[in-house]
């Protein structure tokens, strides 16, 4: 495996460039950190699905603009009440009907090593999902960088993740990891 390191030495990026750049980034932090715990919440954004449908399957220019500056967005009501019900339901009786699954969560608390069941491939595929992940591959160009054929930003990949059932109220606390598509990926050699 390759070292951060060795990373930054073969694309050329000095020591100084790093921490002329890291001193930027902890005044932008500290400016960002007091913006957060003034309006908490609020400062992560939020669409109904209705609004990114009314405007063509696209997000508002606020919308774009926000997510440009949090790199986050909470669409609402992508899913009905009811549908949302009807999925949790029946994830919770497949978990009923596995109880080795079952039994592996009471490690984790709230969280089941469950990726394929059908109601999870349903909610991924399902025509509301898809718009919502078309309008935010929409918010991204690629400008006037020149990138080979292997780059569409129309097609969707999906990044799927087990599910979590957390009691109301209570907290999500996971455990600091690195998800396998992150910088241990990338800076191995045999991926570039």
């Amino acid at each position: 495996m390759t070292s951060i390191k060795d990373v930054k030495i073969r694309l050329g990026i000095s020591e100084q460039a790093v921490q002329t750049s890291w001193s930027r980034l902890q005044k932008a932090l500290c400016k960002e950190a007091a913006e957060i715990k003034a309006r908490r919440e609020e400062v992560i954004p939020e669409i109904h699905y209705d609004e990114i449908a009314a405007n063509g399957g696209q997000f508002p220019d606020w919308a774009r603009d926000a997510v440009h500056k949090r790199g986050v967005i909470v669409v609402r009501e992508t899913f009905s009440e009811e549908e949302a019900g009807r999925m949790f339901r029946e994830l919770k009786e497949y978990l009923a009907g596995n109880r080795a699954l079952d039994q592996s969560a009471k490690r984790l608390s709230h969280m089941y090593n469950v990726y394929w069941s059908r109601t999870q491939v349903e909610a991924r595929q399902h025509p509301r999902m898809l718009a919502v992940q078309r309008a935010l591959m929409g918010l991204w160009s690629l400008g006037h960088v020149t990138l080979d054929s292997q780059v569409d930003l129309s097609e969707m990949l999906m990044y799927i993740d087990r599910f979590r059932i957390r009691r109301p109220g209570s907290e999500s606390r996971l455990p600091p990891h690195v998800d396998g598509g992150s910088i241990n990926r990338w800076i191995d050699p045999i991926y570039t």
